[in-house]
C-alpha cells in the first residue's frame, strides 16, 4: 500500500515532525466535528424560522397531515360550536317546548360537524388562506425577532400589545362556517367585535399562539446569535477541516479520511438528537396524551428539513471517505487513476470534467447546500482542490509517455 507521503507529493518539511502535525490535524478535525454539529443545527433553525417560504411550505405539510389537520378541525369546530349558533339554528326546528333540547342535539352535531370541517380544510381555496396566515405569522415572527414593526390591522395591534406570535385563523373560521351554511355572530365569542374587545384588553385571542410574550426576549436574545452564527460556524468548520488536510503533510490520506469519519459523526449526531429532541419537546409541551400525536407529527414535518441536513451531512462524509481510498495504494485505487490519467493529464479536459460535474450537482441539487450559494461555493472549492490534487497525483505515477513515469509508493 502507497505511503501518505507518496499521496501528498512529498513527505512532512523540515521543523514541525509529521506526528506532530498529525496530532494538530486530529485536534482540528475534534473542534471542527463540534462546530460542525452547531452549523448544522444554526443553520437549520435560520431556515425554517427566519426564511418565510420555508416556513409556508412546512405549514403546508403540517395542514396535509391528517393527524394535525384532525386536531385543526376540531379547534375550529368547538370555536363553531363555542358560537352558540348552531344550538339556536336547532332551536329554531324544534317545537318550543322542545326547546330545552337543543343544547344536547346540537352536541350530538358536533362528529357530523368535525367530519364536515375536515373535508373543508382538505379544499384548495381553504389550503390557499392557510399558507397565507402562516405567511403573516411569520413575517409577525421575524419582525418581532429583529425587534422591527409589525404589519398594521386587528391582529397586527394585538401582537402590538401582547409582543407575541399568533397564527390568525379568522378568514379559514369563515370560510369553514360559509361553507357550511352557518353565520356567525356579530357578537360574542368568534365574532370581529370580540377580536377587537380582546386587543383593548390587551390580550390576542384570534388564533393559535406561536409564540408567548414570556419567550419574545429570550427570542431575540437568540435572533441575532443565530443569524450570524449559523454563517460563521459553517465557514468555521470548513476552514478546520481545510487547515487540517493542509497541514498533515505526509499523512494527509489518513487525516482526509478523518475528516470523512467526521462529518459522518455529525450528520447521525443531528440525526440523532432530532429523534431525542422530539420526545422531550412534545412530553414538555402537549400535557394532553390525545393531542400528543399531532405534536409528533408537527415535530417530524417541521425537522424534515434539519433530517435532510443530517442525512446529506453523511453522504458528503462518505464522499470524502472515497476520495480517500481513491488516493490511496490499494490495486483497484492504483487501477483506477491508471484508466483516468490520459484525461487528468490533459489540462482543458480536468477543467471541463470538474465543471461539468459541478454543474451536473447544482443542478441536480441533491442536498440543501447545493441549494445555497454559500453551500455551492464551499462545496466547489473543496471539489476543486480535491481534483488538483488527484491530478498532481496521478501525473507523478503515470506521467505522459517518454517523460518517466514515478513508481508508485515513492515520494
Amino acid at each position: 500500500m502507497a505511503s501518505d507521503a507518496s499521496a501528498d507529493g512529498g513527505g512532512a518539511s523540515p521543523g514541525m515532525s509529521v506526528r506532530t502535525r498529525h496530532r494538530i490535524a486530529v485536534v482540528l478535525v475534534v473542534i471542527a466535528t463540534l462546530t460542525g454539529a452547531l452549523a448544522l443545527l444554526s443553520t437549520w433553525v435560520k431556515r425554517q424560522l427566519y426564511d418565510t417560504d420555508q416556513w409556508v411550505e412546512t405549514s403546508s405539510a403540517l395542514l396535509a397531515d391528517e393527524t394535525i389537520r384532525s386536531e385543526l378541525a376540531n379547534f375550529l369546530t368547538a370555536e363553531i360550536f363555542a358560537s352558540g349558533r348552531v344550538r339556536e339554528e336547532v332551536a329554531k326546528v324544534l317545537p318550543p317546548k322542545a326547546e330545552p333540547l337543543a343544547g344536547p342535539a346540537s352536541a350530538g352535531l358536533s362528529q357530523l360537524f368535525n367530519k364536515a370541517v375536515n373535508e373543508i380544510l382538505q379544499t384548495s381555496f381553504v389550503q390557499n388562506l392557510w399558507e397565507e396566515a402562516n405567511r403573516k405569522a411569520s413575517e409577525a415572527f421575524i419582525a418581532i425577532a429583529n425587534d422591527e414593526p409589525i404589519a398594521t390591522g386587528v391582529l397586527g395591534e394585538a401582537k402590538e400589545k401582547t409582543e407575541s406570535v399568533n397564527l390568525d385563523l379568522t378568514t379559514i373560521r369563515a370560510a369553514v362556517t360559509e361553507k357550511l351554511g352557518i353565520e356567525l355572530p356579530g357578537q360574542g365569542l368568534g365574532s370581529g367585535e370580540a377580536l377587537q374587545a380582546s386587543v383593548e384588553a390587551g390580550n390576542a385571542q384570534a388564533g393559535l399562539e406561536v409564540i408567548a410574550p414570556d419567550e419574545i426576549s429570550t427570542l431575540r436574545d437568540v435572533s441575532s446569535l443565530i443569524e450570524k452564527g449559523a454563517v460563521v460556524l459553517l465557514l468555521l468548520t470548513f476552514a478546520l477541516y481545510a487547515v487540517a488536510i493542509s497541514i498533515a503533510r505526509g499523512m494527509r490520506l489518513r487525516t482526509l479520511t478523518s475528516v470523512g469519519l467526521s462529518l459522518i459523526v455529525v450528520g447521525l449526531g443531528v440525526l440523532t438528537a432530532r429523534s431525542l429532541l422530539g420526545t422531550t419537546v412534545v412530553d414538555s409541551l402537549v400535557a394532553s396524551d390525545s393531542v400528543k400525536p399531532a405534536a409528533t407529527a408537527a415535530w417530524d414535518i417541521s425537522t424534515e428539513l434539519l433530517q435532510t441536513m443530517g442525512q446529506s451531512t453523511v453522504a458528503y462524509g462518505l464522499v470524502a471517505l472515497v476520495a480517500a481510498l481513491l488516493a490511496g495504494g490499494t490495486r483497484w485505487a492504483t487501477w483506477i487513476r491508471e484508466h483516468i490519467a490520459p484525461a487528468l493529464r490533459d489540462p482543458m479536459w480536468a477543467a471541463a470534467g470538474t465543471a461539468l460535474v459541478l454543474l451536473i450537482l447544482v443542478w441536480w441539487g441533491p442536498t440543501p447546500g447545493l441549494r445555497e450559494p454559500l453551500g455551492i461555493l464551499l462545496i466547489a472549492i473543496f471539489v476543486i482542490v480535491g481534483v488538483v490534487a488527484l491530478r498532481r497525483q496521478v501525473m507523478r505515477e503515470f506521467p505522459s509517455p517518454g517523460a518517466g513515469a514515478e513508481p508508485p509508493g515513492r515520494s
